[in-house]
């Protein structure tokens, strides 16, 4: 029996998508890591969530279709928050040149 790569679940996901399969917006997810709540793995750069611990949290194990809907759902709200970011430097380096 082959397994695809689309059926294997991640070792760990971001605070976004950890939040998403909660039930928490990315405020709400990113504060509820920094307090301890949804458990984070350290180490510098992106926070990660140990997807072991995070089924523990949920109480179910979560299949790699679970994941893939979390980060398709997560998607647009990043994708918004990238582009209001870019404009927001693009207009600020307009003032800074003006």
């Amino acid at each position: 029996m082959s397994v695809c790569p689309e059926d294997i679940v991640p070792l760990v996901v971001s605070v976004e998508v950890a939040g998403d399969l909660i039930g928490l917006g990315r405020q709400a997810a990113y504060a509820a890591a920094k307090s301890g709540a949804i458990p984070t793995l350290p180490g510098p750069g992106k926070l990660r969530v140990p997807v072991a611990r995070l089924e523990g949290l949920i109480g179910r194990r979560l299949t790699a279709a679970d994941i893939r809907a979390a980060e398709a759902r997560i998607a647009p709200r990043r994708d918004a928050m990238l582009k209001y970011q870019r404009d927001y430097r693009a207009a600020r380096n307009a003032l800074a040149v003006a």
